[in-house]
């Protein structure tokens, strides 16, 4: 009988232990020094070269336009351009660019994407149609998305890196 209860006790003991290796998952807070919430005015004191790029009377997009080559970087990857969204003044959402070689395309591409999944574990949606790939993880009130367009007939296809907080996102809506 004892040995059948050191058994049980062991067995019961395993999925705890398997549990505690398992990597804890990060979620985004932000984007490097604006945390989601942040006013726009926080931000253009954190980023003074930050400048109005459209957007419409309630939701503004900012990029920063004096931004260094590492300071368009995120994820390994060197993006043309990033833009902040503030929607009613509070900072939702940051949106990455690039346009990259057909040839060179595919490797970035893979590399953003083993990046991301280092620190935020494994997608949970991936769709790939002929020319786009889409990759999304939802994390915890977060939406981090990768999208990789070939153009058709071209040589160059585009990255973005999309980081959004939903719980902001959703706060606009009027329902």
């Amino acid at each position: 009988m004892r040995r059948y209860a050191a058994l049980l006790l062991l067995l019961m003991g395993m999925p705890v232990a398997a549990m505690a290796d398992e990597p804890t998952v990060s979620k985004p807070e932000g984007f490097r020094e604006l945390k989601w919430g942040m006013t726009r005015e926080d931000a253009q004191n954190l980023y003074p070269d930050l400048r109005e790029r459209g957007g419409s009377p309630g939701d503004k997009i900012l990029i920063r336009v004096n931004a260094t080559r590492e300071e368009n970087k995120a994820a390994g990857v060197v993006f043309r351009e990033i833009r902040y969204h503030f929607s009613y003044g509070v900072f939702f959402k940051v949106t990455a660019s690039t346009s990259i070689s057909r040839y060179s395309g595919m490797e970035v591409h893979t590399s953003l994407l083993k990046n991301i999944e280092a620190k935020y574990g494994p997608p949970r949606q991936s769709d790939k149609g002929k020319d786009t790939t889409r990759t999304v993880w939802y994390l915890d009130g977060a939406k981090v998305e990768v999208l990789y367009a070939q153009r058709e007939h071209a040589l160059d296809g585009d990255i973005t890196l999309e980081i959004e907080n939903v719980k902001t996102a959703a706060k606009k809506l009027d329902f």
